[in-house]
């Protein structure tokens, strides 16, 4: 399961780099399609789940993969928004910068503490509705993905025609 988690994560990095190219936000490149096709991922482990862990743990690892590669740049700073590995090591690499003497912008320390703590009440909000409520999770992220990528896809569109 460990292998088809990273392999499937490595396969959807791969398509992000063929899609994109590079981690830079550019508005022309289609980051509506793909997190919509992520959405569609995370439906398809739900469906494939009933028959195979292994297979849904590796198609859920590829939208994972693919979802992480759609970093962004904010003032010079990658972002990476699957894993907390790198924020908490870009915050601990900072508050030790802070601590020796240098002058940092607020928004070094800010922007990983604000998205580590993200991720922490998002665990703890998913984890209670788990286990409170008995539903098809990862197919309604799905679905909220579907829909959050065809937003963006219209927004885009709006506002490039409106130029």
């Amino acid at each position: 399961m460990v292998c088809a988690a990273t392999v499937g994560f490595v396969l959807g990095a791969l398509m992000s780099g063929l899609l994109l190219h590079h981690p830079q936000l550019e508005l022309e490149k289609p980051y509506g399609r793909i997190v919509s096709g992520i959405g569609i991922l995370l439906v398809g482990a739900f469906w494939v789940e009933s028959f195979s862990v292994t297979g849904a743990i590796g198609i859920a690892g590829f939208a994972c993969g693919l979802q992480n590669a759609l970093a962004t740049k904010y003032r010079g700073s990658v972002l990476r928004t699957t894993h907390l590995t790198g924020l908490l090591t870009d915050l601990g690499v900072m508050l030790g910068m802070k601590i020796r003497g240098h002058t940092l912008e607020n928004w070094r320390i800010g922007v990983p503490l604000f998205l580590s703590l993200s991720f922490f009440v998002g665990a703890v909000c998913g984890a209670f509705a788990v286990l409170k409520f008995e539903l098809p999770w990862l197919a309604i992220a799905g679905v909220a993905y579907v829909l959050g990528g065809l937003i963006w896809s219209v927004v885009k569109r709006r506002i490039w025609l409106s130029e």
